[in-house]
């Protein structure tokens, strides 16, 4: 019964990252509502249940978008393992960790995603990271540290 009402939460994200997602978009950043899910799976859960929120939830995404396929799932599950490992075990209910965890997953996420698709269009990694997936990352995380932060957070 947890894993169908974290399928369903991970799907809402979904429909709401692919309809509303370009309305979220400012200049050329656009954050990813996901990774939020994969992190908070992966600091709560650890590195498995991390590793498949990451995986599904990157597929997912890689299905729906246009670029290289793969990318999203490769990102999604280093960092779901990452931060599950990271964090196996400590005290969750911080915020700093929060923060940190997730400023560290998206600039990681953005960087493997920006990769590839620099390789994509040939065009200098550093300038398209730079511009689009360090934004990108910060953006995500200040709406993940928001999201802590409101009363819709309720700690078990």
């Amino acid at each position: 019964m947890i894993w169908l009402s974290r399928i369903i939460g991970a799907f809402l994200l979904l429909l709401i990252q692919c309809s509303l997602g370009g309305i979220l978009t400012i200049g050329g950043a656009r954050p990813d509502l996901l990774l939020p899910f994969i992190i908070y799976q992966g600091l709560r859960y650890g590195p498995i249940a991390g590793t498949i929120s990451g995986t599904l939830c990157g597929l997912a995404f890689d299905l729906l978008e246009t670029g290289p396929t793969g990318v999203r799932m490769l990102a999604g599950t280093l960092v779901g393992f990452g931060v599950g490992k990271l964090w196996r075990e400590g005290p969750f209910r911080l915020h700093w960790p929060w923060g940190t965890m997730l400023l560290g997953g998206a600039l990681l996420q953005q960087a493997i995603i920006f990769y590839f698709r620099s390789r994509e269009v040939t065009l200098p990694f550093g300038e398209l990271y730079l511009r689009y997936g360090a934004t990108s990352a910060v953006y995500t995380t200040a709406l993940g540290i928001i999201w802590f932060l409101s009363p819709l957070y309720r700690p078990r």
